[in-house]
């Protein structure tokens, strides 16, 4: 390979291993086995190899660049494309003293379920709300300005086959 290519084909074998392992990883979390495990052989075949240049020429600063770049790059590619793709259905739940919360949300259209609680200071609301996973940005976006110091969970919603789907049974 051509010396002035080196750092570019590490970054870019690497920027892909590390984007494929997140894709990995969200597809395992799915229950997927056998695809993971195929890329999971691609992956490692891209990583040897980008290695294998590496440390044959670890006296080249840009090399060793190189990959700590792609790396990174891989890191924000595989993150950004997990938070788009990482869930059909995700399930909020939030703790509030605001009383007011719930129907505060539900005027911004969200599928609000509330419950009363009793937490170590006192009544507590919970709310559960049920999203599309591509929603879960602007609802937390909602979230962070109407009740900023509250307490939320997200948990992936995996419906049972005959139950169909969640969004669907909150909007009939």
């Amino acid at each position: 390979m051509p010396e002035i290519l080196r750092p570019f084909v590490i970054m870019m074998l690497v920027l892909t291993e590390v984007a494929l392992w997140q894709w990995r990883v969200i597809l395992t979390g799915r229950g997927h086995k056998s695809f993971p495990a195929a890329l999971g052989v691609l992956g490692s075949l891209l990583q040897v190899t980008a290695i294998a240049q590496v440390v044959t020429n670890l006296d080249d600063p840009l090399t060793v660049g190189a990959y700590a770049i792609g790396v990174g790059g891989g890191v924000l590619i595989g993150v950004t494309a997990g938070t788009k793709f990482s869930s059909e259905v995700v399930e909020v739940k939030l703790v509030t003293t605001k009383a007011q919360l719930g129907a505060a949300l539900r005027l911004r259209g969200w599928p609000v379920i509330t419950y009363d609680g009793q937490g170590n200071a006192g009544a507590v609301q919970v709310l559960q709300i049920i999203v599309p996973g591509r929603r879960r940005a602007a609802l937390l976006g909602d979230l962070e300005e109407l009740a900023p110091r509250a307490f939320w969970t997200i948990e992936d919603v995996r419906p049972s086959a005959e139950a169909g789907s969640p969004t669907a049974l909150l909007a009939a």
